[in-house]
C-alpha cells in the first residue's frame, strides 16, 4: 500500500477495512480511460492555475508540456501496457525522458504537490475543522467509517499555518507534514459527501 493509503487506512475504521476488504487493486485495468478523466477532471484546470499563480509571484512563467495536445493525443492512443510495466508507473513517460533527465529523476517512485497550497488550507481551517467534529461525531454513517479520534489527534498534530506557508517559500519542510495534510483533505472530501448523501 502507498505511503498515502496507509495515512488514510489509519483514519478509516479497521473493522470496515477489513469487512469490506477496502484495499485498493494495484493497477487499474485500463489506463486509457483513466487519463482521459484526469484530463477532463477540474482538479487539473486548478492545479494549473495554482502553479502559473506561484510561478508568477517569482516573476517566471509556467509552461505544461505534457499538456500539449500532440502529447496528449498521442498518449491516448497508447495501450495501457505501456503506461504500467515491470512496477513503474507513467513508465512511457520515463521511458522516453531516460538519457535525456538524471535517473534519480526518471526513476524516482514518490512526488510530491509543488504548490502545497491544500496541505496549508487544511492548516488554516484547523479551529474549523475541530468544531466541526463535534457534528460529525453525531453521524452514525460518518462513524462507521472514520475513527474520528484518530482524524482529530491528526488534525491537532498539524504545524502552524505560518511555518508551513514559510516552508513552503523556501522550498523546504517535511514531507510528513505536506502528507499528513493531504490526507486529511482527503478525509474531509470523504466526511463532506457522507454528509451530503448518506
Amino acid at each position: 500500500m502507498a505511503r498515502s493509503q496507509e495515512a488514510l487506512a489509519d483514519l478509516l475504521r479497521h473493522e470496515i477495512v477489513i469487512e469490506r476488504n477496502l484495499a485498493l487493486p494495484a493497477f487499474p485495468p485500463d489506463t486509457r480511460r483513466i487519463r482521459f478523466n484526469l484530463l477532463t477532471r477540474p482538479g487539473l484546470l486548478r492545479r494549473i492555475e495554482q502553479w502559473s499563480l506561484l510561478s508568477a509571484r517569482y516573476g517566471m512563467s509556467t509552461t505544461f508540456p505534457l499538456l500539449d495536445r500532440r502529447v496528449v493525443e498521442f498518449a491516448l492512443s497508447l495501450p495501457s501496457e505501456l503506461f504500467l510495466r515491470e512496477g513503474w508507473s507513467r513508465r512511457v513517460f520515463r521511458d522516453a525522458m531516460s538519457g535525456v533527465l538524471p535517473n534519480e529523476l526518471c526513476w524516482k517512485q514518490s512526488k510530491v504537490d509543488l504548490i502545497g497550497v491544500m496541505p496549508l488550507y487544511v492548516a488554516t481551517q484547523q479551529s474549523l475543522l475541530l468544531e466541526r467534529l463535534v457534528d460529525w461525531r453525531g453521524s452514525p454513517q460518518i462513524c462507521e467509517f472514520f475513527d474520528l479520534d484518530a482524524v482529530e489527534v491528526r488534525l491537532r498534530s498539524l504545524p502552524p499555518p505560518a511555518d508551513l506557508a514559510r516552508l513552503l517559500d523556501i522550498g523546504i519542510g517535511k514531507y510528513a507534514d505536506f502528507s499528513q495534510a493531504h490526507t486529511l483533505l482527503r478525509t474531509m472530501q470523504f466526511i463532506a459527501f457522507l454528509e451530503q448523501h448518506g
